[in-house]
């Protein structure tokens, strides 16, 4: 009789052992996904912020290009 209850207090510990490691390696699992998510959408925003400056910078040369295009123009 004492047998079987010490075997099932070291069964049942051993279940709450696997399971605790369990969830200490699902959040590490899920600690891992969300920092990769985050680095998704740090890549995103870098990626759409290179593109925002790309887009001013040709902006602001065509209107330089077009304010030297005029004045060349008025000289003539």
């Amino acid at each position: 009789m004492d047998a079987s209850i010490v075997d099932t207090a070291i069964a049942s510990k051993n279940r709450l052992d696997s399971s605790d490691s369990r969830r200490k390696m699902g959040e590490k699992d899920g600690i891992a996904a969300s920092m990769k998510e985050v680095a998704e959408s740090l890549k995103r925003f870098v990626y759409l912020m290179i593109r925002c400056i790309k887009f001013t910078v040709a902006f602001f040369l065509y209107d330089v290009a077009i304010k030297v295009e005029y004045s060349a123009l008025s000289f003539l």
